[in-house]
């Protein structure tokens, strides 16, 4: 990256000098660039992390109960006792209840896997290079001057 020359800065080009005033001396700065790094945050991507649902057929096996009733015939002859008392007697017929239990199943969602996501800054150095201006004193004298520099 090199600096443009609409981005120089355009008293380089001239020579300050201050006026005199009641004193002979007379001050004239030296202007050089200095190169400046300036940092700007940028985006640079983005992480997206999507989600789907999917089907899968799953079995399991579960144990149920139930009532089985067995129907067994035996010739009798004896008369009913009267301390005898049937479970349920409609005319001649006798109800017992039979008991079953029934499966019912259902969705339930399930939490299996979370995703952690950690944003962490991180600072790297990087060396930048351009061509900067920097003025140079030249001096020189003419006739018989004798010139102190400090």
């Amino acid at each position: 990256m090199s600096i443009r020359d609409e981005d120089r800065d355009p008293r380089l080009d001239e020579t300050r000098v201050q006026p005199a005033g009641a004193t002979a001396t007379e001050k004239i700065e030296r202007v050089e660039e200095r190169l400046v790094a300036d940092v700007e945050e940028a985006q640079v991507g983005s992480v997206r992390v999507h989600k789907r649902v999917v089907e899968e057929r799953e079995e399991i096996e579960v144990s149920l109960r139930h009532d089985e009733l067995e129907l067994e015939r035996r010739k009798a002859d004896r008369p009913l006792e009267p301390n005898e008392e049937p479970i349920r007697t409609t005319g001649d017929t006798t109800v017992v209840l039979v008991i079953e239990e029934r499966l019912e199943t259902r969705r339930v969602p399930w939490v299996v896997e979370e995703i952690h996501l950690r944003r962490r800054i991180v600072t790297e150095q990087q060396t930048v290079a351009d061509t900067v201006r920097k003025e140079r004193f030249e001096i020189s004298t003419e006739g018989d001057l004798d010139l102190d520099e400090r």
